[in-house]
């Protein structure tokens, strides 16, 4: 997987965009870097493609609350650790449901509840009320704040989204249309949509629920909550 500078996707960018004089400022390039690094994320994401996933353990202590410190680009589900090491799949409730059951007694987890306290933190609450143990979150990790001097990794040039939809802005801001790059756009997406289709069909790492009677080996997330 390759490795493109932000220097090298804006050098791209203004290529593309005949873009040759200071009419876009370094500043508006990186914004525009960074608004489309974090569309990229979200459309792959959307494709089923787990790029950038990653566990967080959570320590269960009987508390009725708990903060997501760091937050993800979305929330794929939660997998209570059983004593043997096997992971059981929670179901996801919204808030209003939550209200519904009311507090629950104390246990192992069986359903989780994601939503915003009214300071806008991002809280998990479990029913009924683990004391101890571990629930796995699987997530997707939000794009990082890109500066000049960092640099993106996406696979099969996945990057060249970032760079002509760049130039398309650039393009727009000096009023002018190129159909040549909504073109190119159009054939970028395609080849990315191909290629996560070509992993999903793949035989790629699955999560087992091994408390479904069938025994699903696709066993997806329920729901996936956007950030």
């Amino acid at each position: 997987m390759a490795t493109t500078s932000v220097t090298d996707l804006i050098a791209r960018a203004q290529a593309a965009s005949d873009q040759h004089d200071n009419f876009v400022t370094r500043t508006q390039w990186l914004y525009w870097i960074n608004y489309f690094n974090k569309e990229l994320a979200v459309m792959v994401a959307q494709l089923g493609y787990p790029y950038h996933q990653y566990d967080e353990s959570i320590a269960l202590t009987g508390a009725l609350e708990y903060t997501v410190v760091e937050e993800p680009l979305a929330i794929l589900g939660f997998y209570f650790v059983e004593d043997d090491g096997r992971l059981r799949k929670l179901k996801i409730m919204n808030p209003v449901e939550k209200r519904r059951l009311g507090n629950q007694m104390s246990g192992d987890p069986e359903r989780v509840v994601v939503m915003r306290n009214t300071n806008n933190d991002l809280t998990i609450q479990f029913q009924p009320v683990p004391t101890s143990g571990t629930v796995t979150m699987l997530a997707i990790e939000m794009p990082a704040e890109l500066t000049i001097s960092d640099s993106v990794k996406y696979p099969l040039g996945w990057e060249e989204y970032i760079v002509l939809k760049a130039a398309r802005r650039a393009l727009a801001k000096e009023e002018t249309i190129n159909p040549l790059i909504m073109s190119d756009i159009q054939e970028v997406v395609e080849h990315i949509k191909m290629s996560a289709a070509n992993y999903i069909m793949a035989s790629c790492p699955t999560i087992r629920n091994i408390k479904e009677e069938n025994e699903n080996l696709f066993d997806g997330p329920d729901s996936w909550f956007w950030l």
